[in-house]
């Protein structure tokens, strides 16, 4: 099993390298520019994100992490997050022992939450105003599309074996909320619900356009490409 590798500026997992910088403002579907600091982490300054009613989840991994290879990291109250279990409310708070918290044996657990990106690119050219504003950023614009969180382990567990995921926008959290539903045999159905809001997030991957022309004449994404965490 592939193990996560937490460093200052960013986490590699699985061979990829995510982003860590300015990681609280960036929400799933979040936009704007790269920016390429010399002295500082490189991140995304956010300008806006979409509302999460406009793509769909594919998926959410639970990673394990390689302590030995890992620098320590603190989290704030807002990096861990309360939802439902089966209606059962759950909420999670560091002991200030990350090690033991995100043991097996603890209650904190990292998770990755997946969206597509040519999904996030059909979100993007379905929006006007957001396909409008992703052009005027010329080159360093970029989406955020893949978003680490840190959830409470039984939360974190209930949404990875979910077999279908929705995510709705809330009129009154910046975030959004992702509800993870599993089919068991006989068809009964259990749904775990858990509100991602700005703060939450640990890292991010961003996603950068292809156009369909070149210039002042490009007016739709053709595809969205990685764009992983580098020292440029």
């Amino acid at each position: 099993m592939a193990t996560a590798v937490v460093k200052d500026n960013h986490l590699t997992y699985n061979g990829k390298a995510y982003f860590r910088g300015g990681a609280e403002d960036v929400l799933l579907g979040s936009y704007g520019e790269k920016k390429t600091p010399l002295t500082k982490a490189n991140y995304l300054e956010v300008q806006r994100t979409l509302p999460a009613n406009k793509f769909k989840i594919r998926s959410v991994t639970i990673a394990t992490i390689d302590w030995t290879n890992s620098v320590s990291f603190s989290l704030g109250a807002s990096a861990v997050v309360s939802g439902l279990v089966n209606g059962v409310p759950v909420k999670a708070s560091a002991t200030g022992n990350l090690q033991a918290d995100f043991s097996n044996t603890g209650h904190l657990r990292l998770v990755k939450i997946i969206v597509e990106a040519a999904v996030m690119k059909d979100a993007i050219n379905a929006t006007a105003s957001s396909l409008a504003e992703f052009r005027g950023y010329g080159s360093d614009a970029r989406v955020c599309h893949e978003l680490w969180v840190v959830l409470e382990a039984t939360l974190a567990q209930a949404l990875s074996t979910s077999t279908s995921f929705t995510a709705s926008a809330s009129a009154t959290v910046e975030g959004f909320e992702l509800t993870g539903t599993v089919t068991a045999a006989g068809g009964t159905k259990s749904t775990s619900k858990v509100t991602i809001s700005k703060g939450s997030s640990f890292a991010y991957l961003l996603a950068q356009a292809d156009w369909n022309k070149s210039g002042l004449k490009k007016t739709t994404i053709k595809k969205l490409s990685d764009d992983q965490w580098s020292l440029n």
